[in-house]
């Protein structure tokens, strides 16, 4: 008797759940030993079961990243439109960033930390409509980190168009590199990456940049 076609419910949690074990093989072997093959062994399935929901590995990738981005995108809106007063906008953002990224570390690894294909690889490729969606949904972020620069230029007269991407850089940059050094484990050994003192590092972030905004 053949089994029942899946629901529409059914399927998106069946495809999430080759997106999840996709995720976790491509983040520990490399996305260059990854494949379909590979990944119907993990989940105990034929590689042409997969090829059913996804047309190649490629594809896998880019809806993966996809996903980060969408949620990273609705993190930063959520904490942005969380608080009214600019100083506790910008500190809502930067902690919201950082909490993305230590939480969804795997996630965070191929969006910005792997040297994995980037959206002109998939130009001309049967991959590049869901390569220009993956763009789009990385682009939302920068729209996000954008909204941070027009509140904060709205309070700090100092800061002028011309040096946004210079001051969203900073910023960024301090964001990137606490995530990073947590998820690599490096802070072990310096102190104990509690809850406290990441939110004490978010406070000194955002105490410097104020600070640099009224020199």
């Amino acid at each position: 008797m053949a089994r029942p076609a899946r629901s529409p419910e059914e399927i998106k949690k069946y495809k999430d759940k080759i997106m999840v074990t996709a995720l976790g093989m491509i983040t520990k072997n490399g996305f260059e030993n990854f494949s379909m093959r590979k990944l119907a062994a993990k989940l105990n399935i034929t590689a042409t079961t997969i090829y059913n929901y996804y047309s190649s590995k490629d594809e896998i990738y880019l809806y993966i990243l996809i996903m980060g981005f969408d949620h990273l995108y609705e993190d930063l809106m959520d904490a942005h439109e969380s608080h009214f007063d600019v100083d506790e906008k910008i500190r809502a953002f930067i902690k919201a960033y950082i909490d993305f990224g230590i939480k969804n570390a795997n996630y965070y690894e191929l969006m910005f930390v792997r040297d994995v294909p980037k959206y002109n690889d998939y130009v001309g490729c049967k991959e590049e409509k869901v390569a220009q969606a993956q763009l789009d949904a990385a682009l939302r972020n920068v729209s996000a980190w954008e909204l941070v620069y027009n509140d904060l230029a709205a309070s700090y007269s100092v800061l002028k168009p011309s040096d946004k991407w210079f001051h969203l850089a900073k910023i960024w940059a301090g964001a990137h590199g606490i995530v990073s050094l947590y998820n690599s484990k490096v802070l072990n050994y310096l102190i104990e990456p509690t809850t406290e003192m990441m939110d004490h590092y978010v406070e000194q972030m955002v105490s410097l940049l104020f600070i640099s905004f009224d020199t």
